[in-house]
């Protein structure tokens, strides 16, 4: 099982390293993998039950990808450490809600296809059978 997992890295890896290459998005390098590292570092510690550490590794790691990506680098990173330390000791508050945000708006997109649908009108139908002589 992990072997697969590995090989599906590793080579979703390459496919994206050759559209870099491809299309010149080497800028792109740097924010994708500070959010990649975010999202494994909260994926890691969550398994791990340590929720506190999670949500610090995400908001810290998909953070800087963000201001790396807006060239918003020196205030951001205020911005974070500010966020971080109004964060401690809420980790499982703040988790909570925004589980329950990302929820919601799962159901609400569910819904609005369903809603977006054409009604579909049933036809009732009569065979009659041809004579045939």
């Amino acid at each position: 099982m992990n072997n697969k997992r590995q090989t599906v890295v590793m080579g979703t890896f390459l496919i994206g390293l050759g559209v870099v290459w491809w299309l010149n998005l080497w800028w792109l390098l740097l924010p994708v993998a500070f959010m990649i590292a975010g999202v494994v570092a909260y994926l890691q510690r969550r398994s791990a039950g340590r929720k506190d550490e999670a949500l610090q590794g995400a908001l810290w790691g998909v953070g800087m990808g963000v201001l790396f990506l807006t060239s918003f680098v020196w205030p951001g990173i205020l911005f974070i450490a500010g966020a971080s330390i109004l964060l401690r000791g809420r980790e499982g508050q703040v988790e909570t809600t925004v589980r329950r945000a990302l929820t919601r708006v799962r159901s609400n997109r569910g819904s609005r296809s369903t809603a977006e649908r054409v009604p579909v009108e049933s036809v009732p139908m009569t065979i009659v059978p041809i004579n045939q002589s």
